[in-house]
Formats: structure tokens, C-alpha cells, sequence
């Protein structure tokens, strides 16, 4: 073995300060690394090791910080740890330069790297403060040579314990030895385990089963409980939450091994989680359509009994004729229509909202089961729809989907720029930052009435079992002529938002001479708000002109 001591580290600048408050024995024990002798070599955890003595120098920075009192001795402690972090990239290279070993020359053991001072004498290196004035061009004054009594740092165990205590180190090959030892410790080792290994995975598989049972058996418990109590036929899904928790907790006791598979110490023949979990998910499935389920259709219903919105009605009543035929069932929209309505109904309890969400998500995974629907209600509003034309109903859904477009909506504010609330303001009143929805511009026209409405048209005449008549017969020149219809809906509206726009917009009042001289000079300037609008009117109203 090879023991490598740094010698003379009291030349360190801020060695002999920072260890100055260090007794005998504490002088006496070991600065440095040992390696182990196993693993791997020596050179490759120098720098490692090294970073570990950085650490123990930095835990120790404070208490000597604040134990003296002299500024100059200070300034030397708190810089001790950077002389000897500066000095790291020199000392790896050396060591692994010196014991890393090549293909000509077995590598030397590396046993250790230790740092000693045994006496202080010379003038101390300050490798920091010379860089800086080098970097920066300036003189830099050397520190002041040791002048005190000499002691001894860091050698006596190091010689004692460490050099002289491993003197029976050189032998036999120690790692062979280890190596014959350890394999007729397994010999015996695996006769033992083969022995008792089967009975205690047996015992560990018995004993998470019977937690895992006993956890189920908690939870059944809880949902008797809240079962016991009578359920108010309402549509308030306040009051069924707590019940589909408790059974959603009771899936998951064996739900959740369902994606990582059952572990080893549960399995080995004993265990039960198939079973009781496909018990467990299909009273969580009955309970959902019995309770869920039936919620959501009569909630529906009701908003079908309370609304005037005719699209809105039409949607709804969509949605109601799903439930009671699951296999038409559009499971987006559902999950959206109870989502907006969920967070109306609660919307102060995100949790209730997230929870009801889940539900419903299992809900649609096991199959929503045709719910019991009011037909004198489905009669009565079919009637009522019937007697809307079709392309409204169509122009509905069209202005409601393009709601949530990207197509920015046309204001004023926008066009006129910042000068234009001096100039310009509207009769009726109105900030001139109202807008005009995005679908009546001209990009809304051509990137979403263009390629949107004939694809509307169409959806709602493959919808006709929602009113129950027969537009899946319409011929050719009926679906031009809905279609035709549609766009006079459409461009009608578009004329009266922009007519109306414009219409009510007013110069601004002028109360002096001066305020008149300032709104004649912005409306004469290069961006004169007057030209921008008539700009972006004239843009957005010739639709008759493709886009380049």
C-alpha cells in the first residue's frame, strides 16, 4: 500500500488560522481519505473523497468565523476552504497521473491521500489572491511568514493508527480469500433460505392478503353505512358523492394492481383480488347507472322543461334521447355538457367537481345502460323544434361552436390605436373595445363559415332521429337550399353587427380651439385613425374578394 501525504500544508494560506483553535488530540487525528480496499481503485475516488473534505472545512467555516475576532485572521479562515478547493484540479491529476497504471506497469495500491503540517515555518501561499491580482493587474502584497511556536497537525494517528496499524496488510491475496469465504458462506446461506424461504414467503403472501381483505372489508363497511340512509329522488348530485366515493375506494384496494400486476409477495396461489376486485367493480358499475346515470338524464330533462333557448334545447334534448340510447351516445359531449354544469352547480368545491368528473369517466368506460326517459317531454319539445327551420338550428350551432375558435374578434380600439379614444366614441355609449365576434370578419369568413357550415348542415341532417323526421331523405336541391339559407342568416347578421358599428360611432366632442387643432392633426397624420377604419371596414366587408 501507498500512503500520499501532503506535506508542509501549513504554507496553505489559512491553514495555521483556521486550525488554530484545535487541542492536542484533535491535532492528533487523521487529516485526509483511506480508500477501502475493495471497490474501486483509489485514484478514482480522489475526487469524490476530496469534495466530502471540502464539505467538513465549509460545516466548520461559521463556528471559527464567529470565535475570532481579528478582521485579518477572519478574512484568512474564510478563504482557507477556497485555497484548498483551488488546489483540487492539481492534486487529482497528480494522483491519478501517478497510480492510474498503464499496459507496461501494474497500477500501484493507493491506499490513502492524507494532508500533515509538522512545522510552520516559511511564508504562507495565497493561491487565490495572487490569481485575482494577476487577472486584474494589480500588485498583490505576499502574507506575512509564521512567527509563533511550531506545532504538530494531523500525524501521530496518522503514523499510529493508519500506517503503522495496517502493517499486516501486505499478505496473502486478501481478496481471494474473501472471495473462497464468501462462497462457502452461500453454500451454507442457501441451504438455510431454501429451507425457510418458502414458508416465509408464504407467511408474507397470507399476511398482505388478509390486509388486503381487511381493507376491503373497511370499506364495505363504510358504503353499508351510507347506504342505510335514503337517497332523496332529486337531481342534486351532492348527496350521491359521498356513496360513489365509498365504492370507488373499495375497486381501488385490488383496482390498483390492475396496470403494475399483482406483486410476488401477494401472489404464490393465495391471492383473492381477482375475484373480489371484479366483485367490487361491478357494484361500482350498477351504482353509477343507478345513480349517475339516472341523475344525469332527469337533470337533463329538467334543463330541456326550463329552457327558452332554442339551441340550447335542441342540444339538450340530444343528449337526453343519448341516454336512452347509449349506442348514439357521444361521450365528449356529455362529459362537457355535465362538466359546464357541474361547475355552475358547485363552484366553489373544485373537489366535488373532480370527483363527479371521475365518475362519470368510469361510467362511460363500463357502459351506460339506457336510462328511463320522459316520452309525453321528448314529444312536447320535438313538437316545439319542429317547427324551427332547420337551417336556424344549423346557424345556431354554427355561431355556438365558432365561439370557441381561434378567429380574433374585430375592435375598434385595435384599429383606431392609441389616439383613437380622442378622436372617435360611440353614441350609444358603448368602450369602444366591444367587439364583433370573430366569425363576422373576414377571416371568420373564409377560415370558419366557409369550410364549417355545409359540414353543420350536414351533421344536423344525419341528426334527424333527435326531431324525428325524415331530413336523411332531403334531395340535392333541398340541401342547397338549407345550405342557402344558412349563409342569408349568416350574412344578414353580419351586415346589421357592422351597420350597427358603425353607426353608432361619433367624432368626439370638441371643447377648444386647441383640443380641435390636436384631433385635425391626428386625423391628418400618415396613421390617421379615420383611414385605418375605413381600412379594416372595407377589408372585412368585401367578401366577395378570395384571400391572397
Amino acid at each position: 500500500p501507498v500512503y500520499v501525504m501532503f506535506t508542509k500544508s501549513d504554507l496553505v494560506a489559512g491553514f495555521t488560522e483556521f486550525f488554530d483553535d484545535l487541542g492536542k488530540e484533535e491535532r492528533n487525528q487523521v487529516w485526509g481519505m483511506t480508500f477501502p480496499l475493495d471497490g474501486q481503485p483509489g485514484y478514482a475516488l480522489f475526487d469524490e473523497e476530496f469534495d466530502l473534505l471540502l464539505a467538513r472545512l465549509n460545516d466548520r467555516l461559521t463556528t471559527r468565523l464567529n470565535t475570532e475576532r481579528d478582521t485579518q485572521r477572519r478574512g484568512l479562515i474564510y478563504g482557507f476552504p477556497q485555497q484548498m478547493a483551488s488546489m483540487r484540479e492539481a492534486m487529482s491529476a497528480f494522483v491519478n497521473e501517478t497510480f492510474r497504471g498503464s499496459r507496461f506497469e501494474n497500477a500501484l495500491m493507493l491506499r490513502g491521500v492524507y494532508f500533515t503540517s509538522g512545522t510552520q515555518e516559511g511564508t504562507p501561499i495565497d493561491r487565490i489572491m495572487g490569481s485575482l491580482g494577476r487577472a486584474f493587474g494589480m500588485d498583490y502584497s505576499a502574507l506575512a511568514s509564521f512567527g509563533g511556536q511550531g506545532r504538530s497537525y494531523f500525524i501521530t494517528s496518522l503514523l499510529r493508527e493508519v500506517v503503522f496499524g495496517e502493517q499486516a496488510l501486505v499478505g496473502a491475496n486478501r481478496r481471494f480469500e474473501r472471495q473462497r469465504a464468501w462462497m462457502q458462506r452461500g453454500a451454507y446461506a442457501l441451504a438455510f433460505l431454501a429451507t425457510i424461504g418458502g414458508a416465509l414467503a408464504w407467511s408474507t403472501s397470507f399476511t398482505r392478503n388478509q390486509g388486503g381483505i381487511g381493507q376491503l372489508q373497511e370499506a364495505l363497511d363504510n358504503y353499508d353505512k351510507l347506504n342505510s340512509e335514503q337517497i332523496p329522488a332529486n337531481t342534486d348530485f351532492a348527496v350521491i358523492l359521498p356513496r360513489l366515493n365509498s365504492l370507488r375506494e373499495i375497486t381501488r384496494v385490488y383496482g390498483q394492481y390492475e396496470q403494475s400486476g399483482v406483486p410476488l409477495t401477494m401472489g404464490l396461489g393465495l391471492y383473492q383480488g381477482d375475484m373480489l376486485g371484479a366483485g367490487a367493480e361491478g357494484a361500482y358499475r350498477r351504482e353509477l347507472n343507478r345513480l349517475l346515470g339516472s341523475r344525469i338524464a332527469a337533470r337533463v330533462a329538467e334543463q330541456i322543461a326550463t329552457t327558452g333557448d332554442i339551441d340550447f334545447r335542441y342540444e339538450a334534448l340530444k343528449l337526453y334521447l343519448m341516454m336512452a340510447d347509449p349506442e348514439r351516445l357521444d361521450p365528449d359531449l356529455l362529459r362537457l355538457w355535465m362538466k359546464v354544469d357541474w361547475r355552475r352547480s358547485f363552484p366553489e368545491a373544485v373537489d366535488k367537481q373532480g370527483d363527479l368528473q371521475e365518475h362519470l369517466d368510469a361510467l362511460i368506460t363500463a357502459g351506460i345502460e339506457p336510462a328511463p326517459v320522459d316520452h309525453e317531454l321528448i314529444q312536447s319539445v320535438r313538437l316545439g323544434l319542429g317547427q324551427v327551420p332547420l337551417a336556424q338550428l344549423a346557424y345556431g350551432r354554427l355561431k355556438r361552436e365558432a365561439a370557441g375558435s381561434d378567429t380574433p374578434p374585430f375592435k375598434l380600439v385595435d384599429v383606431l390605436g392609441p389616439d383613437g379614444s380622442r378622436v372617435f366614441v360611440r353614441a350609444s355609449g358603448k368602450p369602444l373595445d366591444e367587439a364583433i365576434p370573430g366569425l363576422f370578419t373576414y377571416r371568420g369568413y373564409f377560415e370558419t363559415y366557409q369550410t364549417e357550415s355545409s359540414r353543420l348542415v350536414d351533421q344536423l341532417r344525419k341528426e334527424s332521429w333527435v326531431l324525428d323526421v325524415g331530413s336523411d331523405d332531403l334531395s340535392k336541391a333541398e340541401l342547397d337550399k338549407l345550405d342557402q339559407d344558412v349563409e342569408t342568416l349568416y350574412l344578414d347578421e353580419y351586415g346589421e353587427l357592422w351597420q350597427s358599428m358603425l353607426m353608432d360611432l361619433r367624432l368626439a366632442p370638441i371643447n377648444s380651439v386647441a383640443e380641435a387643432a390636436k384631433v385635425a392633426e391626428v386625423l391628418s397624420s400618415t396613421r390617421s385613425p379615420m383611414r385605418t377604419l375605413l381600412q379594416a371596414v372595407e377589408r372585412n366587408t368585401s367578401l366577395d374578394k378570395l384571400p391572397a
